[in-house]
C-alpha cells in the first residue's frame, strides 16, 4: 500500500487539500527567459471553506521555502464557477532556470516509511524533498526541459498493487478512490514559439499540456492497457521545442511592464501577506 499512502501524503501535505481537487500548473515563458507560473486550484464548494484559507492568505516565507526563483507574487484571485471555487496564485520570475518547486517540507522532518507507526502516511525526510517542477533553458535556445515530479507520484499510484494481500490491495484501492474523487491535474507550458509535437503532451500553438485525472489513474490501476500506455507515455522529464519566437515586440514590452508593476507592488504586499498569515495562525 506504499504508493497509495505516499500519494495521499503528497496531496494532503503538499497542497493541504483533498477531495474533489483540481489544479493546474501553468507556466508562460518569454523569449528572454522571464515569465510567470500560475497555480490554479479548484475545490468543491463544500470543501472550500476549510481548504482554501491558506491559499487566500499564503505566508510568503512558506512560499519562499518551497518555491525558488519567484521574484514577486501577484494578488490572489478567487472566483466561483458552478459547484467549484477557484483560487489563482501567480508568481513571476526573471530566469526560468531558477524556478524550482519542491515538495513541501515537513516540520521536524520525518521517516520515509511508516513515519508515525501504525497506519499513518509516511512522511518524506526534509533532506529528500522531491522536485515537483523545474526547468532548464539555455539563453537563445529554442528548447525547454521540463521536470514534472507530480507525474511520478501519480504514475506510482496508478500501478497495480504488487506483492500485497487481497485485503491490503482493497484498502489501497479504497483510499485512492476517496482521494481521487473529482481529481484532475493539468501541467501546461506556453513557450515563445509554436511548440513541436512532444511525447505525452497535447500541443496547440505555443502551448503544450498534459492531463492526469481520476479516470486515467483508476483505469491504469485496474490494468487497462490503453490507460497504462497513456500514463507511461507521459514523461517525468520532457523537452519542449519550437522553431522560432513568435512573440511580438509589443507583447514582450507589455509583459515587461506587467512584471515591473508586480515587482513594485510586491515590495509592500509581501508584508501585508505576512501580517495576515500571522494573524491566521493565531486564530488556529
Amino acid at each position: 500500500m506504499t504508493h497509495a499512502v505516499r500519494f495521499a501524503a503528497v496531496i494532503a501535505l503538499f497542497w493541504g487539500l483533498s477531495g474533489c481537487l483540481q489544479f493546474e500548473e501553468a507556466t508562460v515563458l518569454m523569449p528572454d527567459g522571464s515569465g510567470k507560473l500560475m497555480l490554479i486550484i479548484g475545490l468543491a464548494k463544500d470543501k472550500a471553506t476549510e481548504g482554501m484559507g491558506d491559499l487566500e492568505t499564503p505566508d510568503p516565507e512558506d512560499l519562499e521555502k518551497d518555491m525558488e526563483g519567484i521574484v514577486a507574487w501577484a494578488e490572489v484571485k478567487k472566483e466561483e464557477k458552478g459547484d467549484m471555487v477557484w483560487v489563482t496564485l501567480a508568481g513571476y520570475f526573471d530566469d526560468i532556470n531558477k524556478v524550482k518547486w519542491w515538495e513541501k517540507k515537513q516540520p521536524g522532518g520525518g521517516e520515509e516509511e511508516g513515519g508515525g507507526g501504525g497506519m499513518e502516511p509516511p512522511m518524506p525526510k526534509a533532506a529528500e524533498r522531491k522536485l515537483m517542477l523545474g526547468f532548464e533553458h539555455k539563453k537563445g535556445s529554442t528548447e525547454l526541459v521540463v521536470t514534472n515530479g507530480m507525474r511520478d507520484e501519480l504514475a506510482k499510484t496508478a500501478k497495480e498493487p504488487e506483492g500485497e494481500s487481497d485485503e491490503a490491495k482493497k484498502m489501497a484501492e479504497e483510499m485512492i478512490k476517496k482521494m481521487l474523487e473529482g481529481f484532475k491535474f493539468t501541467l501546461s507550458v506556453t513557450v515563445p514559439g509554436d511548440v513541436k509535437p512532444a511525447k505525452g503532451f497535447e500541443t496547440s500553438g505555443r502551448k503544450a499540456s498534459l492531463v492526469i485525472d481520476e479516470k486515467l489513474i483508476l483505469d491504469a490501476m485496474a490494468g487497462k492497457e490503453e490507460a497504462k500506455k497513456k500514463m507511461e507515455a507521459m514523461p517525468a522529464k520532457a523537452t519542449l521545442a519550437w522553431e522560432k519566437t513568435t512573440v511580438s515586440d509589443a507583447d514582450v514590452a507589455a509583459f515587461q511592464k506587467e512584471l515591473a508593476a508586480v515587482k513594485e507592488k510586491w515590495k509592500t504586499m509581501r508584508g501585508e501577506w505576512k501580517k495576515k498569515a500571522a494573524e491566521k495562525k493565531k486564530e488556529k
